[in-house]
């Protein structure tokens, strides 16, 4: 009777043996089929693309440039990134609520890999403008001082210009930083200048 019962158990032993290494070969399959996806959304969080329309950032972009922008999530630092946009760089913001925007001073919606709906790319919901002063700046020339009567930048809050003239602080004053969603780090076009300031 032991002969039979050891021969039994040695045939499932060697059942299980058979199907642990298929099972394992198809947790390896369905690991290497999730981790691309995976990747592009952690890039997708972290990173955009965004296509340029108007000229009101000549010379630094141009209508149809394009550029890679670092997401801003509005924390302190984290992987080197700094606590909120500074003077100088180049940013991806919401067009302030209310504003009217002229024909040709907005940027795309970013870059996806399908088309955005017509209706998403003509809305110009996003700009793209330098920053020129932060919380506790004197306000430039030209800033109207509603949201900023003392003269000086509110915290919480920047100055964004272009780099020629278009729709930025000077129509519409001090925007939120809440309202900056990424900071232009380069030009992917070729021949660009580049878009931010050098750290």
């Amino acid at each position: 009777m032991t002969g039979a019962t050891g021969r039994a158990g040695a045939a499932l032993d060697l059942a299980s043996r058979a199907w642990s290494v298929p099972l394992a070969g198809y947790a390896a399959l369905a690991l290497l089929a999730v981790a691309p996806l995976v990747a592009v959304l952690l890039v997708r969080r972290r990173w955009m693309v965004v296509r340029v329309r108007g000229g009101s950032m000549a010379p630094a972009l141009h209508d149809g440039d394009v550029v890679l922008a670092r997401r801003w999530t509005g924390r302190s630092k984290r992987h080197g990134e700094v606590s909120s946009p500074g003077r100088g760089d180049v940013v991806v913001l919401h067009r302030p609520s209310g504003a009217a925007i002229p024909a040709g001073a907005v940027a795309a919606p970013p870059l996806r890999m399908t088309a955005p709906p017509p209706s998403a790319t003509a809305s110009g919901r996003w700009l793209i403008k330098r920053v020129v002063a932060v919380a506790g700046d004197l306000l430039p020339p030209g800033i109207p001082p509603g949201r900023a009567p003392a003269g000086v930048v509110p915290p919480g809050m920047v100055v964004v210009l272009g780099d020629s003239a278009g729709f930025d602080s000077r129509l519409f004053g001090p925007v939120p930083l809440d309202s900056i969603q990424a900071t232009v780090v380069r030009s992917l076009s070729p021949g660009s200048v580049p878009a931010s300031r050098p750290t």
